[in-house]
């Protein structure tokens, strides 16, 4: 069952032009490619890859092996498919990638050297190290220089040893950026090691470190020079100024960090994951430190990477430049700002066939926004596509929307605000409570049947109406629980009720 979960998980992962380049060159007389068919048609949610315990899962490959049960020797047909999918997938990202195409020139290299062919072992080694010293792959380049040697020795020339010093200095240099990039790779992950054990600490036993300056904590280690030792190095300032809480180094840190990308732009192409990342690290330094100069900027330097990119790298960077920017904007409080992004969200939610976690994330992200920005109606029709996903992931998003579905019907039904069409408050009150009742969670289900009892008894009352809103105001300040998806907006949205001249 390993083997079929392990492929099963490689077929499902398949995307876009990758999927397709694939479907174009797998053989449909092979004695695997009926195992690949049923693999793409039982092709599950994405919640359900990759879980060892899922029995969904386990019952899914249960009915793909049942066909292939009288099959002798299913090991083997596992095995071709896997090789064959591997295969294709190689040649597609040799394509793609210049790391790839580097480790098929070094192949090339060590095909035509067994075969002692002169010309082409030079312009194999020449082409390698080309592509050796655009990825910055130091190992790469340790062995080019190598066979560099040898062939230059193989034949000597007049000036054999003059070049040959040269490519000893070279060694040397390749050597030292090789260990100052190993240390920073160290240091970064005894940090890492240390955060770790923190996360076990109760919160008065952290962040006790005294805030001096990376350089003073690590005075033997100087700034790597190579390509992947410097941003190794800044990864581990990153994560020494977040351990201490040094936001306003965690922020300039973040900001070398992107620089650095900016250096490599051809390798900032070709990772754009990893380039995200970094992107979303630099916003969340940005809003603990309070800098907020430059975000907009990297915002639209990520949004540019989607240029002539694959479909899947343009929905990678949607999803990813959306969410960012939710993040942000709600952070700031800047909620029209999240507004303005609902064409592009309504488009991409048609274009792409988003995952139903980032798709929830997305709805859930919209509803909250139009909510805080007082578009009530559009807040209620968007919480209503939330509540019509079918799907148990990210409950808590639904649980929230429900409860902001609700005030805002309040919002429609007291306050003068615009409605496209009209509003049914008890009916949402009914709904409200029908929903909580049948909630597993207990803390969601006390939470939810708390504002729908404040919310009924406000309605209810002919008189001091807004002492409802106090005891549910109280209520949830002093909630010390783990279900606190939407809660901040609800008190927020309390503290603006509860102003003077705030109730409707």
């Amino acid at each position: 069952m390993s083997k079929l979960k392990a492929v099963s998980e490689l077929v499902w992962s398949l995307k876009g032009r990758e999927k397709v380049y694939i479907n174009q060159r797998i053989n449909e007389n092979a004695n695997y490619y009926l195992l690949y068919e049923a693999l793409i048609m039982a092709n599950p949610k994405a919640e359900e890859m990759g879980i060892e315990d899922d029995e969904k899962l386990k019952e899914k490959l249960k009915l793909i092996k049942a066909p292939f049960k009288d099959v002798k020797n299913k090991t083997s047909l596992v095995d071709n498919l896997s090789k064959t999918i591997y295969k294709h997938l190689r040649a597609y990202r040799a394509k793609q990638h210049q790391y790839d195409q580097l480790k098929t020139a070094m192949i090339d290299y060590q095909i035509v050297n067994e075969k002692n062919l002169k010309y082409s072992k030079r312009e194999k080694l020449k082409q390698a190290r080309k592509l050796a010293e655009k990825t910055g792959d130091l190992l790469a380049l340790m062995e080019i220089n190598r066979e560099d040697r040898y062939q230059l020795w193989s034949n000597p020339i007049e000036k054999t040893i003059e070049l040959d010093d040269k490519l000893a200095q070279e060694s040397d240099k390749l050597y030292k950026d090789l260990g100052e990039e190993v240390t920073a790779w160290n240091i970064y992950f005894e940090l890492f090691s240390y955060q770790s054990q923190l996360r076990s600490l109760p919160n008065h036993f952290r962040h006790t470190s005294p805030k001096r300056s990376f350089e003073a904590a690590f005075p033997l280690f100087t700034k790597p020079q190579s390509m992947h030792g410097q941003k190794r190095y800044l990864m581990a300032k990153t994560m020494y100024y977040q351990l201490i809480e040094d936001f306003e180094q965690l922020r300039n840190t973040s900001q070398e960090v992107l620089e650095w990308w900016n250096q490599y732009e051809p390798y900032k192409a070709e990772n754009p994951y990893a380039y995200a990342r970094d992107v979303n690290n630099y916003v969340v330094a940005s809003l603990k430190s309070g800098m907020y100069d430059g975000i907009e900027e990297q915002f639209s330097t990520l949004e540019k990477l989607s240029d002539r990119k694959t479909k899947h790298i343009k929905q990678f960077i949607f999803e990813r430049s959306i969410l960012m920017r939710f993040f942000y904007y709600l952070n700031r409080q800047f909620y029209t700002q999240g507004i303005i992004m609902i064409p592009r969200i309504e488009q991409g939610l048609k274009k792409y066939k988003i995952d139903t976690n980032t798709r929830m994330l997305l709805i859930y992200n919209t509803c909250l926004h139009l909510f805080l920005a007082e578009d009530y109606y559009a807040c209620t029709q968007w919480a209503e596509k939330l509540h019509k996903e079918k799907t148990d992931i990210k409950i808590n998003l639904k649980h929230a929307c429900k409860l902001i579905r609700l005030l805002a019907t309040f919002e429609l039904e007291y306050g003068a605000y615009k409605r496209d069409a009209p509003v049914d408050l008890q009916k949402e009150l009914n709904r409200t409570k029908k929903y909580f009742q049948e909630v597993s969670d207990s803390d969601y289900k006390t939470i939810g049947m708390a504002v729908y009892d404040n919310m009924k008894a406000y309605d209810n009352a002919s008189s001091k109406k807004e002492t409802h809103l106090i005891n549910l105001q109280a209520f949830l300040q002093s909630l010390d629980s783990k279900a606190t998806t939407g809660i901040r907006e609800i008190l927020m949205w309390l503290e603006k009720k509860l102003a003077p001249n705030g109730t409707w």
